[in-house]
C-alpha cells in the first residue's frame, strides 16, 4: 500500500512535493453553492483574498449503453464509490445522451434516457456536469429542448449546474458562474462536434482543429476567465481509444491553459490519457487529457483471459480528486490524486463502478482476479502525469494508489 499520494511539482527544474489532504467536507450542501442568473451576467470580479482549499472531483463519461438501461436501480451504479465523491466540494462528470421522457430509453448509436437515469448520479454526489459532446445532437433540436428542460428541473430540486447546450442559437457562448464557499468560479464546456458533423447554434463547438476557430476561441477564452477566481473547461474531443493525445489537440489544450484555464478537463476518447501539470505565472494548471468511460457497457462481454485487448481500456478510468488554493491574488493546483477505478459485471448483469484497488483485494475467480490486477498495473502506468516546466521540460509527476491513505495525510 503506498502510504500516501503525491503530486511533484516544479516551477523551473526544481522540484518541490507537495502532500495535501483531500476534502472531507462531506455531501455537497446546496445552500452553500449558487448559480449566477443566465441573462444578464454581472461583471465577474475575482477576489485577492486568501481562500480555503477547494476539493473538486473529476470523472469521464457517464454512457447509456443498453446494458446500463435495462438492469434498475440506477444507484447501484455508484453504490461502491459515491462516499468518495461525497467528499468533493464540487463532483463534475460528463453526460452523454439526451434526456427526452416522452421518447423510449436507447442505448448505442443514438442515446437517450428518462431523468432517473441522471437523478442517480445526482445522489451520488455529483452536481456539475458537462453536456458538450459528440451525442447531444443524436435527436435534433428537440433532443436539445428536452434535455434543457430535464437538467433545469434538477437545477430547480437538486441545485446541479450544467455547460453546453443553451436554448436558442442566438444566446451567447458564455461560462456558467458557480458561487462556493467564497469562491468565484467559471465553467464552460465545448465539443470539438456532433455526430454527422453538423453545426447546431444550440450546442457549444468549436472545433479546434480549424486553426481559425482555435485562434478565435483562444482570444474568446482570454476574456471569458478574467475575473474568475478559478476556470474550469471541458473539453469533448480528440481521437476516440487513442491511449495518448493527438498532436493538435495537445497543443489546444496547453494553449487553453495559457489564457487562463486553471483545470482543463478532458473527454471522448473513452479511455484514459496520461494528465499534465503546466506552469503558468508562477501557478500551477491542470490538463486531463482523457478521462475515460466512468460508466459504460463497453466491456460488458469482455474475455477476462484477455485483459490487454483494446477494448478493456475503455472499462478503467480515475476520479481525479483535486486540491485547489488561492493565495496573494492566484490560484494554484497544489494536489492531484488519481483515483482508479473500472467497471465490473454483477451477478445480476449490471454494470456498475468500483475502485481497482478494491477489486484485486475481494475474492473473485482467479481470471477475474488476474484481470483487474493487470488492469490495475496498465492504468496505474497511464495516471503517473507529467510536469510541464516553463522551458518546456517535463518530469513524471507521481500518483498514489490507496485514496483513503491519501486523504488522511496532513494538510500542508
Amino acid at each position: 500500500m503506498v502510504a500516501a499520494g503525491l503530486l511533484l511539482v516544479t516551477g523551473s527544474l526544481v522540484a518541490a512535493t507537495l502532500l495535501v489532504r483531500a476534502g472531507v467536507a462531506g455531501p455537497l450542501r446546496l445552500s452553500q453553492t449558487s448559480v449566477a442568473p443566465a441573462s444578464p451576467q454581472p461583471a465577474p470580479h475575482a477576489s485577492n483574498l486568501p481562500k480555503r482549499p477547494l476539493n473538486l472531483a473529476f470523472v469521464g463519461d457517464i454512457m447509456a449503453h443498453e446494458v446500463n438501461l435495462t438492469h434498475p436501480p440506477y444507484p447501484a451504479i455508484y453504490s461502491r464509490i459515491e462516499s468518495t465523491i461525497q467528499q468533493a466540494d464540487l463532483a463534475f462528470a460528463n453526460l452523454e445522451f439526451t434526456i427526452d421522457p416522452n421518447l423510449p430509453l436507447a442505448g448505442y448509436p443514438a442515446f437517450n434516457v428518462h431523468p432517473e437515469y441522471v437523478e442517480a448520479a445526482v445522489d451520488a454526489g455529483f452536481r456539475v456536469f458537462s453536456v458538450a459532446n459528440n451525442h447531444i445532437y443524436d435527436y435534433g433540436s428537440a433532443g436539445i429542448a428536452a434535455t434543457i428542460a430535464a437538467l433545469d428541473g434538477l437545477q430547480e430540486s437538486d441545485g446541479i449546474i450544467y455547460s453546453g447546450i443553451r436554448s436558442t442559437g442566438t444566446d451567447p457562448m458564455e461560462p456558467v458562474t458557480i458561487e462556493r464557499d467564497g469562491w468565484r468560479i467559471g465553467f464552460l464546456a465545448i465539443t470539438e462536434f456532433v455526430n454527422g458533423y453538423l453545426k447546431p447554434d444550440q450546442v457549444n463547438l468549436v472545433n479546434f482543429q480549424d486553426p481559425v476557430v482555435r485562434s478565435s476561441f483562444l482570444d474568446r477564452l482570454k476574456t471569458m476567465t478574467k475575473g474568475y477566481d478559478l476556470f474550469i473547461l471541458s473539453v469533448h474531443g480528440g481521437v476516440q481509444y487513442a491511449l495518448q493525445p493527438n498532436p493538435v489537440k495537445a497543443a489546444f489544450f496547453r494553449e487553453a491553459v495559457k489564457a487562463g484555464v486553471t483545470i482543463l478537463w478532458g473527454q471522448h476518447p473513452h479511455v484514459l490519457q496520461p494528465w499534465e501539470i503546466d506552469t503558468v505565472d508562477g501557478t500551477n494548471r491542470l490538463i486531463i487529457n482523457s478521462n475515460g468511460n466512468f460508466i459504460s457497457g463497453q466491456i460488458s462481454e469482455i474475455d477476462p483471459t484477455a485483459p490487454s485487448l483494446p477494448r478493456t481500456y475503455t472499462g478503467d478510468s480515475a476520479i481525479f480528486h483535486v486540491q485547489v488554493s488561492r493565495q496573494s491574488g492566484k490560484t494554484s493546483v497544489v494536489s492531484v490524486y488519481p483515483e482508479l477505478v473500472s467497471n465490473i459485471k454483477t451477478a445480476d448483469g449490471e454494470m456498475i463502478i468500483e475502485p481497482l484497488d478494491q477489486l484485486v483485494r475481494e475474492e473473485l475467480s482467479p481470471v477475474w482476479h488476474d484481470y483487474y490486477a493487470y488492469r490495475l498495473k496498465t492504468i496505474r502506468a497511464l495516471t503517473r502525469g507529467t510536469v510541464v516546466a516553463l522551458d518546456g521540460s517535463s518530469l513524471p509527476a507521481i500518483g498514489g494508489s490507496d485514496f483513503a491513505a491519501w486523504s488522511a495525510a496532513p494538510a500542508q
